[in-house]
């Protein structure tokens, strides 16, 4: 059996490599997009909880470059705003929580984007352990629920 941290670990790397590629086809995109977002999402649940060595923090973005960089990459996508009910079961006189929000795909990618880079800089320097929690703590509280609902977009937008 693989290790589940080096599967994820290249897959990161691929959905990375994909996201600054150049634009594909937009039906091509979209399927891409799909596929690995559905590959993300299975192995995200696979990961083991890390723990930290102490190691500096990843590198950030400059946060308004990427977004440029994003919203061209992903602008010939068939599916670009969906709405989202951010808590589909909260309690019915919690109405702020159950109102419908505006999301954009380029936006959720850019996010997923952010994570696999954020783990992918400590595995680049051989701190498993690190790369692992980032990843498995930035899904279980970020981007496996913004994965999911880009997946029933795309799904809802070309099937």
């Amino acid at each position: 059996m693989s290790n589940p941290v080096e599967s994820f670990a290249a897959l990161a790397r691929e959905y990375c490599e994909w996201a600054d590629s150049e634009p594909g086809w937009g039906s091509d995109d979209i399927k891409t997009a799909h596929e690995l977002l559905v590959r993300l999402v299975a192995a995200g649940l696979e990961l083991p909880h890390g723990k930290s060595s102490d190691a500096p923090e990843a590198e950030k973005h400059d946060l308004g470059e990427l977004m440029d960089r994003m919203k061209k990459r992903f602008a010939d996508l068939p599916v670009q705003q969906y709405w989202e009910i951010m808590d589909p079961v909260a309690a019915s006189e919690d109405e702020e929580k159950r109102k419908p929000t505006p999301l954009f795909l380029w936006e959720v990618l850019m996010d997923i984007y952010t994570e696999m880079k954020a783990g992918l800089h400590f595995y680049d320097q051989q701190l498993e352990g690190d790369a692992c929690l980032q990843w498995r703590l930035s899904f279980d509280t970020h981007w496996e629920r913004l994965a999911l609902s880009a997946l029933r977009a795309i799904y809802a937008d070309t099937w």
